[in-house]
């Protein structure tokens, strides 16, 4: 990359970060929301199951928004679970109505996230705000 390109971007993200400060309050709300993750826990994944697999199952529920499939550095197979979040609350909630999940022959446990994704904001924590 040369240099010209990279000043150009670090000045348009300075200057993107300006104007998202001076939004006004209800375009501020809009964007808050949008950011909110409505999110399952699922156990019980097949160690065959990769991240693409998962995320596309969950998304014939909704729109998947993060799709966090942890894997062991030690073995370098997946531990087994994950956190799926969907942009709205309508897509988890079709996801938990639906039982058994099946993927790869193995039956998956659902449950809604009582943790939020680190670093994310989760939809229960938006209520409180």
């Amino acid at each position: 990359m040369s240099l010209f390109f990279l000043l150009r971007l670090t000045l348009g993200v300075y200057f993107g970060h300006v104007t998202l400060r001076h939004r006004s309050k209800g375009r501020a709300k809009m964007a808050a929301s949008s950011k909110k993750v409505f999110e399952l826990f699922v156990s019980k994944v097949p160690w065959t199951a990769a991240s693409k697999e998962v995320r596309d199952y969950f998304g014939q529920f909704g729109l998947v928004k993060k799709c966090l499939l942890p894997f062991d550095k030690e073995t370098g197979f997946h531990r087994g679970f994950c956190w799926i979040g969907f942009t709205t609350e309508e897509g988890l909630n079709n996801a938990l109505q639906k039982d058994p999940h099946v993927l790869e022959g193995a039956k998956l446990q659902v449950q809604r996230n009582r943790r939020p994704f680190a670093g994310q904001k989760s939809s229960r924590d938006a209520e409180f705000d």
